[in-house]
């Protein structure tokens, strides 16, 4: 009987020394990890403060940059119409002169052919 205690106190012996060589490991494990998980925490922190100067950027230029944009808008538009404008202007004038050529033309003709 004495024997079969030391055989099953023996086999408990390694099964502890076997679970408490996992257990080493996985501490050993959760070690790698937790430094690379500060590893990522510190890059994270940093891109933190990386985008935090990118939206005060942004925040700073964008309404500017708005405004800018819809003036530039409103001036080309008025260029155009401007331009518009005055193409039709230039053409009716150049209507009119070509319109009363004519005229003095045909007047002309019939004053001569009287």
């Amino acid at each position: 009987m004495k024997q079969l205690y030391g055989i099953l106190n023996y086999r408990s012996m390694e099964a502890s020394k076997l679970l408490a060589m996992k257990a080493q490991q996985s501490a050993e494990s959760m070690e790698f990890m937790t430094r690379d998980m500060h590893v990522i925490a510190q890059k994270t922190k940093q891109e933190t403060v990386s985008m935090r100067i990118i939206t005060l950027v942004t925040l700073f230029f964008l309404p500017g940059t708005f405004i800018s944009v819809s003036l530039l808008v409103l001036l080309l538009s008025l260029v155009s119409l401007v331009r518009i404008s005055h193409r039709f202007v230039h053409s009716a004038d150049y209507w009119w002169v070509d319109r009363k050529e004519s005229l003095q033309r045909h007047s002309q003709l019939g004053a001569t052919a009287v």
